[in-house]
């Protein structure tokens, strides 16, 4: 009779203690995956931080390239402006001549005025192409 008894104590006893090793493997287990959620977090957290760093370098260069753009504009606008400027005065300077050389012109034969239309052919075609 003592037998069973001391029997279904050892069994208990031994019941508890895989209990309580089962219950250790399980808390090691969930330490384990806690751990590794906390680095996965923390790698995600850093290349986070990495992102939101090149997203705001990103920008910085995106502004600074805005105002080179700007500025590209604003000169272009500028030269444009001084070749018209230019041409306009080519242009003047070139009826201004064409007007002094016709009295000379209208006094020479019929002969030197077909040369001179040649001239005037020729001079049109030395002229500056319009860009704009």
């Amino acid at each position: 009779m003592i037998a069973p008894v001391i029997r279904g104590a050892m069994c208990t006893v031994m019941g508890f203690t895989l209990g309580v090793v089962m219950k250790e493997a399980a808390n090691k287990e969930a330490e384990a995956s806690l751990e590794e959620r906390e680095a996965v977090t923390s790698k995600v957290s850093s290349h986070n931080q990495q992102l939101v760093d090149e997203n705001r370098q990103l920008r910085e260069e995106k502004i600074e390239l805005e105002a080179d753009n700007a500025h590209l504009r604003y000169q272009l606008q500028e030269m444009t402006q001084k070749l018209l400027e230019s041409q306009a005065k080519h242009e003047r300077m070139a009826k201004t001549l064409a007007a002094r050389n016709a009295p000379a012109l209208t006094s020479t034969s019929a002969g030197a005025s077909s040369s001179s239309q040649d001239e005037k052919k020729a001079d049109s075609k030395r002229r500056v192409p319009k860009f704009f």
